[in-house]
């Protein structure tokens, strides 16, 4: 738990939540951080609500308990070295978290929407055109994310297998709406590994909305 039992009916506050997770070994979040993740522009955390504690009528401002759980996920996220804010919407929507899918759809579809007419060459059937997609990547793009000179800064920083897999199921998300990745891959390609030295210390800086490149 990372709040007081007496307090559970007034929700959660960013002290309580800050102090749960030193206690857990996770220091380096501060409530600069959790303001700017749960604002609504970024969606990465529920907004905050204004209530007030039983027996006072200051107000505070809280989430609702079951925030946690999304919290220590984001927390882990970032601290595995996600700092792509696509990738952590994604991450966290597919771990069921209720936030903004827009913004991917956004980035993708317009993209996607041409590559696939291509891919697919009329394909109707999804185990086909999932096979399609696959075969595509490998056989078209992978090669020229090999062996660009000035490779992209996020393929590099993801890794080319890592940034593969985001692709394909980004593009056989959109083509088969039933389709259900593959989440012990999914989730290693999502969650970045830091550098050798780099540090574990959060700035402001490592949370730029800064879209990766789509494929071309």
């Amino acid at each position: 738990m990372l709040r007081n039992n007496d307090q559970r009916d007034a929700g959660i506050t960013q002290d309580e939540v800050l102090d749960g997770l030193k206690r857990s070994g996770r220091p380096n979040f501060n409530k600069r951080l959790l303001t700017h993740f749960s604002n609504r522009a970024i969606g990465l955390l529920p907004e905050l609500r204004r209530t007030s504690r039983p027996g006072s009528n200051k107000p505070v401002y809280v989430w609702n308990e079951d925030v946690i759980e999304q919290i220590v996920e984001l927390y882990d996220l970032v601290e595995r070295g996600c700092r792509d804010y696509h990738n952590r919407l994604l991450y966290l929507w597919l771990r069921g978290y209720e936030v903004p899918f827009e913004p991917i759809l956004k980035l993708w579809l317009q993209p996607a929407e041409a590559a696939l007419h291509a891919i697919t060459d009329g394909a109707e059937d999804a185990d086909d055109m999932l096979w399609r997609v696959s075969a595509f990547i490998f056989e078209h793009w992978l090669p020229k994310w090999r062996f660009s000179p000035q490779p992209d800064p996020t393929i590099r920083q993801m890794g080319i297998d890592n940034y593969q897999i985001l692709v394909e199921f980004i593009l056989s998300a959109f083509l088969v709406p039933s389709y259900e990745p593959d989440e012990s891959l999914l989730t290693p390609a999502l969650s970045i590994p830091q550098k050798g030295g780099e540090t574990t210390e959060i700035h402001q800086r490592d949370h730029t909305d800064t879209p990766p490149p789509t494929p071309s």
